[in-house]
Parts: C-alpha cells; sequence; structure tokens
C-alpha cells in the first residue's frame, strides 16, 4: 500500500512539473526558446526622422509663401491674413512633429503641417494674383491718361492733342534704317544720337516684324529711373550693290576718299567688258578709309612694312581692290610703306588699280559692294517712357514720329511748292499704322455712360489714302490738293481685333492754298482732323519721294506718305503713326 502511494506521489510531481514548462525538448531537458517578446517597442528612426524632415520642409514653404507677398499684401488682405493663419498651423504642426516619439504621431503632424503649406501657398497665390491685377490696371489706367489726357488736367480727351511740341523725335534725323538721332524735348531729355550709343540695345520685337512691308526694330534704355522704349516700322533697304564703272563713273575727279582720279575702261572686245583703271593718293591720311581694301601679295600689312614697285609691266602684280580681282601697278617706280602704326601710304608712283577683264557669257561684271543706298522711304513708330513716381506709382509718357528720305518737293529757299503744285490727278496709298490704344468698358451709372479702362497696349492697324492734285478732269476743285482716308483694323499685340466698331476717319486735310495750283506749303505738310462729331482728335503728315522732270512732272506722284494722328471713340483712345506707300494705278 506504501508503495503505491510513493508512485502516484511521483506521478503527480511529474505532472506539476510539465504544467509548470519545465518538460524537455528533447536535448537534455532544456527550457523551449519562446522568442523575442520586445519587437513592439522599438522606434523605426529612420521613418520617424523622414517625416520630421518633411514637417520642417512643410513649414518652410509656408513661411517662404507669406514671406513672398509681404510687399504685396495690401492688394488683397483678407487673403494674406489667411495665408498667415496657415503658416502659423504649419509651424506649430512642426513642433509637434519634431517633440514626437513615435513614427505614427510624427506622421500624423507631418500630414498637418503640409495640408497647411498646401493652402498658405493657396492664399498667398491669391495675394500674386490680386497684385498682378491691380499692375496690370495701373498700367491700363496709366497709359489711358497718357494717350487722352497727358496733362492731367482732366479734359478728357485733350484738345488739339498732337503733342508736336512735347513728342520726343519733333526733330529727328532719319537715315538708313530708321532714326538715328532724336533730339527730345520731354523724354529723355537732351539726348542726341541715342540709336548710335550703347545705352539703347535692340530688345525682341514686341509685336510683328514686319507689317505691309515696314520692318521693325526696338529699342530699350534705362537711364536716371527712366526706361525707354522706341518701336520703329521703316521700308528702308540694305545697301545694294553698284557695278564698278557706274561707281567710279567720273573720268577726271571722284569723290570716293583716297582714289585720286579714274581713267576711263579701254575699249571692250565683244562678249568682254572692261573696267576704269583708280589712281590711289599717296598720303597715309588720304588712305585711311580705303588701305583696309587694298589687298595683295605685296601689299605690305602691319607695322614698318615696305614694298618696292618697278616702274610699267614689270612691276605688275596681282591683287584685290574691295574685293575685286586686277592688277596693281605704277606708272614710275614706287614704294608702298606702312608706318609704325601699320598706316599705309606710297613714296613717289602713284599706285594705280586696274580690275580684271570678265566675259559676258560666263561671268557677272564687277559690282562694288553695298554702296547704293535706299533713297526712297519712310520710317515711323512710337515711343513709350516709364519712370517711378515719389509715392511708388508708375508714370507713363506715350508719343509717335514719322519722316522719310526725301520730302517730296521740298524747296525752302523758294517758299512754296512748285512739284506739288504741278501733279495732276490722284493717287492712292496704302500702308500701316502702329501705337498705342487705350480700350474702355462702357456701363450705366445714374443714368449717364461711364467708360471704365480695361486695355491698354500696342496696336497695329491699315491705313489707306487718298490724295487729289490740281483740278483736272478726274479731280473736282472742291477736291484738289487734299488727302484722305482711314484707319482701320485695330489689333493688339497678339493679333486679336481690339474692337470691331474701331475705323477712325481721317478727314480730308488740304496741302495747298488755292486750287488754281499755287502750293506755298514748301515742306509739304498737312494737318486735319479725325473722327466725327465733337469729340475730334487731329492728324499730320507729309509726301516723300522724287519729283519727276519734264513731262514726267505732272504724272510723277508722290511714292510714299507718313505722319501722326490721334483718335477718339466711344469705348477707346489711339496715339500713333503711319507709313503708306503709293499703289500702281
Amino acid at each position: 500500500m506504501r508503495k503505491h502511494r510513493v508512485i502516484v506521489l511521483c506521478l503527480g510531481l511529474c505532472a506539476l512539473l510539465m504544467l509548470a514548462g519545465c518538460g524537455s525538448d528533447g536535448n537534455g531537458g532544456l527550457p523551449m526558446d519562446m522568442g523575442d517578446n520586445t519587437g513592439d517597442d522599438t522606434v523605426d528612426m529612420s521613418a520617424l526622422n523622414a517625416a520630421k524632415m518633411a514637417a520642417m520642409t512643410a513649414y518652410e514653404a509656408a513661411q517662404k509663401a507669406v514671406a513672398d507677398v509681404e510687399a504685396e499684401r495690401s492688394a488683397d488682405m483678407a487673403s494674406y491674413d489667411k495665408a498667415v493663419k496657415q503658416r502659423d498651423a504649419a509651424m506649430a504642426a512642426n513642433t509637434e512633429a519634431q517633440a514626437a516619439m513615435t513614427v505614427a504621431d510624427a506622421e500624423k503632424y507631418q500630414k498637418m503641417a503640409e495640408d497647411a503649406n498646401k493652402e498658405a501657398m493657396k492664399y498667398a497665390n491669391m495675394v500674386t494674383r490680386a497684385a498682378s491685377n491691380a499692375a496690370g490696371m495701373a498700367r491700363i489706367e496709366g497709359l489711358t491718361m497718357a494717350i487722352a489726357d497727358p496733362d492731367g488736367d482732366g479734359t478728357f480727351p485733350e484738345n488739339n492733342e498732337l503733342r508736336t511740341s512735347r513728342r520726343p523725335g519733333s526733330e529727328p534725323t532719319y537715315a538708313r534704317g530708321g532714326v538715328t538721332t532724336v533730339d527730345n524735348d520731354e523724354l529723355g531729355k537732351n539726348d542726341a544720337n541715342i540709336l548710335n550709343t550703347e545705352e539703347f540695345n535692340v530688345v525682341a520685337s514686341a509685336v510683328r516684324a514686319s507689317i505691309s512691308g515696314f520692318s521693325e526694330s526696338v529699342y530699350e534704355r534705362t537711364k536716371s529711373g527712366k526706361t525707354d522704349t522706341l518701336t520703329i516700322y521703316t521700308d528702308a533697304t540694305s545697301d545694294k550693290d553698284e557695278p564698278f564703272n557706274d561707281h567710279y563713273g567720273d573720268a577726271d575727279g571722284t569723290d570716293r576718299d583716297g582714289i585720286a582720279r579714274t581713267a576711263a575702261q579701254a575699249v571692250s572686245a565683244t562678249g568682254k567688258t572692261t573696267y576704269r583703271s583708280l589712281t590711289f593718293e599717296t598720303a597715309a591720311a588720304s588712305l585711311a578709309r580705303i588701305a583696309e581694301k587694298m589687298k595683295g601679295p605685296r601689299i605690305p600689312t602691319g607695322a614698318n612694312g615696305r614694298f618696292a614697285v618697278e616702274a610699267g609691266e614689270d612691276g605688275e602684280f596681282m591683287g584685290t581692290f574691295n574685293g575685286i580681282p586686277g592688277t596693281y601697278s605704277c606708272t614710275a617706280a614706287c614704294t608702298i610703306i606702312t608706318d609704325d602704326d601699320g598706316r599705309l601710304s606710297i613714296t613717289d608712283g602713284p599706285l594705280t588699280f586696274t580690275p580684271r577683264t570678265t566675259t559676258d557669257d560666263i561671268e557677272d561684271v564687277h559690282m562694288v559692294k553695298g554702296v547704293t543706298k535706299d533713297m526712297d522711304y519712310v520710317s515711323f513708330g512710337y515711343w513709350v517712357q516709364t519712370s517711378t513716381k515719389s509715392d511708388g506709382s508708375t508714370a507713363y509718357g506715350v508719343n509717335t514720329f514719322a519722316g522719310g528720305a526725301f520730302p517730296f518737293g521740298t524747296d525752302p529757299d523758294a517758299g512754296n511748292n512748285p512739284a506739288i503744285a504741278a501733279l495732276e490727278g490722284s493717287a492712292t496709298y496704302e500702308g500701316s499704322a502702329t501705337g498705342m490704344y487705350a480700350r474702355k468698358a462702357l456701363a450705366v451709372e445714374n443714368g449717364s455712360v461711364v467708360g471704365t479702362p480695361d486695355a491698354a497696349g500696342q496696336f497695329v492697324a491699315d491705313v489707306e489714302l487718298t490724295a487729289n492734285f490740281r483740278v483736272s478732269a478726274s479731280v473736282a476743285e472742291e477736291n484738289a490738293f487734299n488727302i484722305g482716308g482711314t484707319a482701320s483694323n485695330f489689333q493688339d499685340a497678339d493679333g486679336n481685333v481690339i474692337d470691331s466698331g474701331w475705323t477712325l476717319d481721317l478727314n480730308a486735310a488740304s496741302f495747298g492754298d488755292d486750287t488754281g495750283g499755287t502750293v506755298a506749303n514748301a515742306s509739304n505738310v498737312f494737318r486735319g482732323t479725325t473722327g466725327k462729331g465733337s469729340t475730334v482728335g487731329q492728324w499730320s503728315g507729309q509726301f516723300f519721294g522724287v519729283e519727276g522732270t519734264e513731262d514726267a512732272a505732272s504724272s510723277t506722284h508722290p511714292s510714299s506718305v507718313a505722319g501722326e494722328f490721334t483718335g477718339h471713340f466711344d469705348d477707346g483712345h489711339v496715339i500713333g503713326a503711319f507709313g503708306a506707300t503709293k499703289q500702281d494705278e
């Protein structure tokens, strides 16, 4: 009995040991490995730091967005205040994110900071747009005043407003390619040769490179706090080539610098062309302008060069003059030298050059490059000046100019213009205009129509004019010696029609004192009004071109006309300049 009790006790103890986890794993009775039970308390530091960095970035972005619109906040204070509130929210969320001990908390505050940043940027953008709109409206209003009420006296538009005494370029000097000198009396003050200085830079075209055959150039400078932008259109062409024998056509002498005389060319054989010989000056000062055109293996270059040339054919050598191949020679023994500064001179001599004979069926005649200038063109355009006033706002000035190479028949000594007086019939001119426009949106307020400026900028338009000359079978007495037409199809800088109703009448202007043929106006400048009714503008213009002679004197009409104008519509104003060329009859 006692033995059974011992066995039962042992079995009970074993059972208790097994319940307590002391069972064997089959490896000598060692406890089983239950694994690491501390994993839930480990923080992913990489994820935590990334969330904190993202929160910081969001806050800094919100802070920058608000700082960027600080100067513009008055344009939309409500949106600015909201942007500040969201910036502060981003800052608070970032502070919490930096203090977070778990990834979950850090990511929660990261998202809050990013959401606040998005809102801050949204409201900051609203401030920017409001400021941009305000600036755009200020520009529109400023240009409108400059166009229609430049003296700010409240007269809107100005009476007799052509501003001929105040516009820059009131006394312009025109040359190939457009204006080269502007003696402006208001904008820029006392500047001469402005387009020949480094002050003006060529800038990209504001509208179109060409309109009706007129090419555009735009110049700009900033000086003494003022920015001047000059836009010029011209139909002047590049210098053309001229046949050698024509260019040096005076056998007894020439006004070509550095050339003492020319000699007639030898008689040409059939199918060949011979050329004049040129005899050069000997002094360095006289050769200065043409020395660089003299090229050849025996023409010294650089300092202290020297080459002796024998007389006649024995001393002939090949070379080029102004790119034209030929032969150099001396009629008597001479020496070609250069001094310490490399300037070329000739002792004894003289030195001559004769172009090589050309064969007509295989080559062109020798041409002197780029020497024939376009002497029949017009140029026109406008000037805009911007400056900052003491209150920080922008002031605008808008003015125009027009001119050309040869005013038609001008004879100041005669006191009249017989060339125009001799003309018969009519001539039609077509071209383009450019300048600045201001458009207004119309609305009825208290029973009256009120216009609010809503757009302003550069325009281009089409111009058509008809000029009538002396009384004839085709010109009635009441229409003699006058010119008139229209400016139409006004488009903005993007080519959009500004207002389909804008057609400006250039009312008939007289350029003769009577219908009997006396044209006392030596400069052939004419002046008239634009538009209809009580709100009229002004226009002026001038004829350009070369008059005909003898039998052609009465039928050779001016080749072009150019001028300036102001105009007013119910919903806008324009100031511009134009150029137009004669159309074939």
